[in-house]
């Protein structure tokens, strides 16, 4: 056998690990931040629409529908700012958990049903469907993957401490998901 053999065999083994970390890199980074600048300027315009219609007089500035709006909007560009998926998921559960927050939301929610303003709920749906949207891109691989491993794991080694964090933590992703996903139908009956 040619000794020259193994070795062009090791280096297009390096080539192929270098080629596939360089790839994996870029798509941790550029991809990631362009996604995450897509959903952070439709955040923006969502919150410059939501401005506008205060300026043109159709919702109160202090009215409990522009506060809460413009919170939740604020905390998900706040939270895609930084290009990390797991601020925006904590955002997510924090706010779909928080239950003075989902009162508000309640609240504005059927109040809604007398507005009249239309591009209000049109701000208000497109909100809650970019949020779902991100939920759902973002949780897929954490829910139908990892979740599962974890609670293999966790059945496995008789209930770690770190395990049952990493569980309570992905329960409460799944119920925020699925209280925005209840949000956005029980918006879309009001419509």
């Amino acid at each position: 056998m040619n000794p020259y053999s193994d070795v062009a065999v090791v280096i297009n083994l390096l080539v192929t690990l270098a080629v596939g970390w360089g790839f994996l890199w870029l798509n941790g980074t550029v991809r990631k931040q362009t996604k995450f600048n897509n959903y952070r300027f439709r955040f923006f315009e969502l919150r410059d629409r939501l401005t506008y219609l205060v300026m043109e007089g159709q919702i109160a500035e202090g009215s409990r529908e522009h506060r809460v709006l413009l919170m939740l909007l604020n905390g998900a560009v706040q939270s895609t700012g930084t290009f990390e998926v797991t601020r925006f998921l904590r955002f997510i559960a924090n706010w779909a958990n928080d239950p003075r927050t989902q009162k508000d939301l309640d609240r504005v929610l059927r109040n809604m049903q007398s507005h009249t303003s239309s591009p209000y709920r049109e701000i208000v749906q497109d909100a809650l469907e970019l949020a779902l949207q991100m939920l759902k891109k973002d949780t897929w691989f954490l829910l139908r993957v990892i979740y599962p491993m974890i609670k293999a794991l966790n059945l496995l080694l008789r209930s770690p401490v770190l395990l049952q964090k990493a569980i309570a933590w992905t329960t409460k992703l799944i119920e925020a998901k699925g209280n925005v996903h209840a949000r956005l139908n029980s918006l879309a009956a009001t419509t």
